[in-house]
């Protein structure tokens, strides 16, 4: 700008022999010197107003009421205090969107980001607990019970307010926590019924004993373990009983024959399918001598007693004879 007012002054002074009178030579530099001062401040002033003044965005106070409780909710990790905040953040987007506060595209995407931050406390605490060598029953049932209630919900869409890979998550601590209530269940109530049973359920304990996340709990893998021992001794006193049932040959006075050939001849065999399989099923086996004992004295007072009540009864005019 100044190199340009310079430039002009020059080609005025040209144009002006020496003739011309120094006032009037004086006023024309003056009149030249203004012009070019208004222009220069109409072009400073314009450079100003070039750019567009920036307009304000409106600022919803109710979303920013919810980033307050979503703070307080990230702050805690007591499970009473979490789900109390969470309840509460719920309640206050229902009711911003049914009052028209915030649209209902605005109410899914803050349910989005309540569920996220939820979950993600969620599902930490429930791996961490997966993770540790105790598994407390209580800590297990609030696990099931926070899942049930993010199943529970859904968004202004009628959609679930969470993502697929979440929904994956929730699942797997379900699967495992299920996993975790059978295992007990198995160790818990050992009983033999046949040789089969006996074998997949050995089997099956000790697949559980090495599951993921199931094998960190010791207390559990401990029970499972002693399935096999405990299959063990259920299956000996199964024989057992067998062989105390023969006590009952009172019982089938009227049907010796059944006796003789249905009940000895079950007996027999429990005895020896014991004898032949415990060693290799269970890795240990009892004597079964005192068994087979018990057996024969059984079966000796069995025929004994038979035979004195026949002739007795043959005797005494009873000509029944259950041979």
């Amino acid at each position: 700008m100044n190199n340009w007012v310079f430039h002009q002054l020059q080609i005025l002074l040209c144009s002006f022999s020496a003739k011309t009178p120094i006032i009037k030579l004086f006023k024309i530099i003056i009149l030249v010197l203004s012009v070019t001062l208004a222009i220069g401040g109409v072009l400073f002033f314009a450079k100003d107003s070039v750019d567009p003044p920036i307009a304000r965005k409106d600022v919803n106070q109710y979303k920013g009421n919810l980033q307050t409780y979503y703070k307080s909710l990230d702050q805690t990790n007591k499970p009473t205090e979490k789900d109390r905040i969470f309840d509460n953040i719920l309640n206050k987007i229902d009711i911003y969107v049914a009052e028209d506060k915030i649209k209902p595209k605005e109410g899914n995407r803050q349910m989005k980001e309540l569920t996220r931050r939820y979950s993600t406390w969620l599902l930490k605490r429930s791996f961490n607990t997966f993770a540790g060598s105790e598994w407390k029953d209580d800590e297990l049932s609030y696990m099931q019970g926070a899942i049930s209630k993010l199943y529970n919900l859904t968004d202004f869409s009628r959609k679930y307010p969470f993502s697929r890979s979440t929904m994956d998550s929730l699942k797997l601590v379900e699967s495992i926590i299920s996993d975790y209530n059978y295992a007990w269940s198995l160790a818990n109530a050992v009983s033999y019924s046949d040789l089969a049973q006996a074998s997949s359920t050995i089997s099956e304990a000790q697949s559980l004993a090495e599951r993921e996340y199931l094998s960190n709990c010791t207390k559990l893998v401990s029970s499972l373990k002693a399935v096999k021992s405990k299959m063990a001794e259920s299956h000996y006193n199964f024989v057992n009983r067998q062989v105390e049932s023969l006590s009952n040959y009172r019982d089938y006075y009227y049907d010796q024959y059944y006796f003789k050939n249905t009940i000895v001849s079950e007996v027999q065999q429990y005895i020896t399918e014991y004898e032949n399989n415990a060693e290799n099923l269970y890795g240990t086996a009892k004597n079964v001598s005192n068994l087979w004992d018990k057996a024969e004295l059984y079966c000796d007072r069995a025929n004994s007693y038979f035979n004195d009540n026949y002739y007795n009864n043959y005797y005494n005019g009873n000509y029944y004879s259950p041979w």
